[in-house]
């Protein structure tokens, strides 16, 4: 079955395709964030949007989004997602700049937003998730990836240009290529840590799922690569 994204028009109809959220999922999302977001009102029942619009979305309310996260999930979970999505984080920190620069200007301004004790996120090894993040729901854990493969196809442009700016140095042929090993080598990654984290020892079965999920987005971000 053919999917097309809302935004963006990119057609699917392939199972290995890029990944589609549904508008009642989006909806759901952003009211329990608490914004309007101006793509996702538009979208009826049916409409889909592809991993890259709904990164850009989520985007869009990068600070909302930091904050959910963090109150949702457990630190472990969040930490990861964090440590794997750095054009989000640079988002946040923006916009808490700005907002201590506002309060600066008028005493009268007074900061709605707490600023986090640390913005520079980093993975403590004792941190550990309580139960199986793999049994306890899919749809968790195939975020997180999603997330961190956004926040990597975000980064590509950056990275082929300093890529190919010290081409000798990294002694590199194919910038392309070795900027599609980047990528994956994130998003595997990411993975890795998050089974790693469990209290129990990941199964043949959660290593398929998460590769699936990986497998799932490559024609995406091969496309984002090498068509660029």
């Amino acid at each position: 079955m053919e999917k097309i994204c809302f935004e963006c028009g990119m057609k699917s109809e392939t199972f290995t395709g890029p990944v589609f959220t549904s508008a009642d999922k989006l909806v759901a999302f952003y009211r329990d964030l608490g914004v309007s977001d101006p793509i996702v009102e538009k979208m009826q029942d049916g409409d889909l949007l592809c991993s890259k619009c709904s990164g850009k979305a989520e985007c869009r309310h990068a600070l909302k989004c930091y904050n959910y996260y963090k109150e949702k999930w457990t630190s472990k979970q969040y930490e990861i997602w964090a440590k794997n999505n750095a054009n989000l984080i640079s988002i946040v920190e923006t916009e808490l700049k700005e907002q201590e620069k506002t309060a600066a200007v008028s005493s009268a301004i007074t900061p709605t937003v707490n600023i986090p004790n640390e913005t520079n996120v980093k993975v403590e090894k004792s941190a550990i998730i309580d139960g199986n993040p793999i049994q306890n729901g899919q749809d968790e854990l195939e975020n997180l990836i999603e997330q961190t493969i956004n926040g990597a196809i975000l980064t590509i442009p950056a990275y082929m240009d300093e890529i190919k700016e010290n081409k000798q140095t990294l002694k590199v042929e194919d910038p392309k290529e070795f900027l599609y090993g980047m990528v994956m080598g994130m998003a595997l990654g990411m993975s890795g840590a998050f089974l790693s984290a469990q209290k129990e020892a990941p199964t043949t079965e959660d290593q398929i799922k998460v590769r699936d999920i990986i497998y799932k987005n490559i024609p995406q971000i091969r496309e984002r690569i090498f068509n660029s």
